[in-house]
């Protein structure tokens, strides 16, 4: 039983191989709660010195939303409204955590009244019984009130410590609420096990007569999201992503959520997903089991939808194709393409949403033949850093036809009545260097664009080259996302003031000039001919600021300036302004990735929406931008 397993055998699982970082004199508890995956500790992993540290209001909030099967919503929300009293916190990570704690005052976490949550406060006894208690299922003002949380919570079997409790404490306390029957009259550990909200790392071995260093599965994990799919991920023994074990989903209540057939998550090279559809046009809930075909897995987790699904989402695929044909030996990678609806407009999924994948026009395998003499044209693979890109790999000179399938609700050809799939075909011509005979040189901001009356790396222009066939075809002549020009071709120019960086992409100044310069590049193909020359002007005139704008993110805003030639340049020292401080305050300067740009955090005043515009005004009064800002 996996109660007793990790309840009373914890000092037996302590001597197996873990990858949670422990010392040996942590509390049992404290053991226990990481194997359970409710404590993580820091970023050595659980120490004394993180036990003996006083619990926060946050630290509980997210133990809460933990136990809830919450948290993984929480630390995605894109909520616009929160309290107001972050300044001090992670903001990267609690922020979004703390706004979807506001936009869910049902979840208890409702602050003091005047906007602040207080989340670096610690926490005392009595308020991490009331967490206890509701996630064992009592609510206040209904089992209890406020003044009888800990008698309440003692006639429950709980500990209600004086004063702020540690980490340590919060430990004890946890295992404790673990071995407590929640409202229901059920074993609350039992209950979180049953809905998937906990699990324990599986004591697993390899295959009997393997190599012991070779990966297999020793953890998974299944996560509903309430955009309609289930994500299956797994890791191996030295926590790496494994493909997860084939196996079957399905709904405890069919009459609320269906599923359609297990298809590729957004890694299709290690992750599983299942997509989920709503029945009725009211809350649908239901609890979805993954068991692997082996039986040695077995996962569940619970998931709301509101109302019915719509089905067919999508009728219609467009790609825009940039080129025709592609140099042999170099890749095209694909990973978006334009979903639309029936009546022409964009489906905006993300990629969990559905499966994208090329296939050949007539061959069921995605990922073509076996390379061999009779060679295809193009070689279909995944890409091995990021599973959503597919790579097209031009191995010899020909012509084929590709799809692109977009699915959900089951691989592609799925026979389960939730499926969709749609086609998009395009014909895409592999070609050598020879066959090249053309180029377009394309400049990325302009060809006058480049300041040359000084040795300045920020002001080197950025190129690409394209090339052309005979028969006019564009041609594709660098694998995508490689930045440097291709060997193809060689470069001469016509002054003696530029070179070409070739691994760059980039022309840079050798030799500044003292006035505006006329300057050609020469594109001289394998075979020694010119096949291209283009002109472009190389300027003597300093950089000076000709145009500034401010944007907002989340909680600052940016200032940024432009010089002529397109390129950064320094913000003037300036005052940034709010047209109302009773909505919305500036509250000091912060760093940010682009030095040359000034940034400003910015804060709300009581409960929102509030809207204000912030302005920039520069110290000579040359400058100004402004933004308007609903927060």
């Amino acid at each position: 039983m996996k109660t007793r397993r990790i309840l009373i055998s914890i000092l037996v699982i302590a001597m197996l191989t873990t990858v949670i970082v422990i010392p040996s004199a942590v509390t049992d508890a404290a053991y226990a709660c990481a194997r359970l995956n409710l404590l993580r500790g820091e970023e050595n992993g659980i120490t004394d010195e993180y036990l003996s540290k006083e619990t926060t209001r946050a630290q509980s909030l997210l133990i809460s939303l933990r136990l809830n099967g919450l948290e993984r919503s929480a630390r995605y929300f894109k909520g616009d409204y929160n309290f107001n009293d972050l300044s001090d916190l992670n903001k990267t990570f609690w922020q979004p955590i703390l706004a979807y704690a506001y936009a869910h005052p049902e979840l208890g976490y409702i602050g003091d009244g005047n906007g602040s949550f207080r989340p670096s406060d610690p926490i005392t006894g009595k308020e991490l019984a009331k967490v206890m208690l509701e996630s064992l299922g009592y609510k206040q003002s209904v089992d209890f009130e406020w003044v009888d949380v800990k008698t309440f919570a003692e006639s429950k079997g709980l500990t209600v410590k004086e004063g702020n409790i540690t980490n340590a404490d919060l430990a004890e306390i946890l295992i404790e609420t673990m071995k407590t029957n929640n409202k229901e009259g059920k074993l609350y550990v039992d209950a979180l096990y049953e809905k998937g909200l906990i699990s324990d790392r599986k004591i697993v071995m390899g295959e009997a007569g393997a190599d012991p260093r070779t990966p297999y599965v020793v953890n998974m994990n299944l996560f509903a999201n309430a955009d309609g799919y289930l994500h299956l991920s797994a890791t191996d023994q030295y926590g790496q992503p494994i493909m997860v074990p084939s196996g079957t989903f399905t709904s405890s209540d069919t009459s609320k959520i269906v599923l359609g057939d297990p298809r590729p998550g957004v890694n299709p090279l290690t992750d599983v997903y299942c997509d989920a559809y709503g029945v009725t046009s009211g809350t649908n809930t239901a609890v979805i089991s993954f068991i692997s075909d082996d039986g040695a897995w077995n996962l569940s987790t619970p998931i709301t939808l509101e109302g019915k699904t719509e089905k067919n989402i999508f009728s219609s695929i467009s790609f825009n194709q940039k080129y025709q044909a592609l140099l042999v030996g170099k890749t095209l990678k694909i990973n978006n393409a334009f979903l639309k609806d029936s009546e022409g407009n964009d489906v905006n999924f993300g990629f969990h949403q559905y499966y994208l994948q090329v296939r050949r026009m007539d061959e069921n395998n995605p990922y073509g033949a076996v390379l061999s003499e009779d060679l295809p044209v193009f070689e279909i693979t995944r890409d091995e850093i990021n599973g959503s890109y597919t790579k097209i790999t031009a191995k010899r000179a020909g012509t084929e036809t590709l799809r692109i399938v977009a699915c959900k609700g089951g691989m592609y050809g799925s026979t389960n009545p939730n499926y969709i799939e749609t086609v998009y075909e395009f014909t895409l011509t592999a070609v050598e260097d020879s066959e090249v005979v053309g180029c377009r040189f394309d400049f990325e901001y302009g060809r006058d664009d480049m300041y040359a009356g000084a040795i300045s790396e920020g002001h080197n222009l950025k190129v690409s080259i394209r090339g052309v066939t005979v028969s006019g075809l564009s041609v594709q002549l660098q694998s995508t996302n490689s930045v440097s020009l291709p060997d193809v071709f060689s470069y001469k120019f016509n002054v003696d003031n530029v070179d070409v960086l070739e691994e760059k992409g980039e022309l840079t100044v050798i030799k500044p000039v003292t006035e505006d310069t006329r300057a050609e590049i020469k594109i001289i193909g394998k075979n020694g001919y010119v096949i291209n020359v283009v002109p472009f002007r190389l300027g003597s005139v300093a950089p000076s600021l000709t145009s500034i704008y401010m944007s907002a993110a989340y909680d600052y805003v940016i200032v940024y300036a432009y010089d002529q030639y397109g390129k950064y340049i320094q913000v003037p020292n300036g005052t940034v302004k709010s047209s109302d401080t009773n909505k919305i305050t500036i509250s000091g300067v912060r760093s940010g990735e682009e030095p040359l740009s000034l940034y400003y955090n910015f804060s709300t005043v009581g409960d929102g929406p509030n809207t204000a515009v912030i302005s920039y005004v520069s110290d000579d009064g040359l400058y100004k931008c402004e933004t308007t800002v609903t927060r």
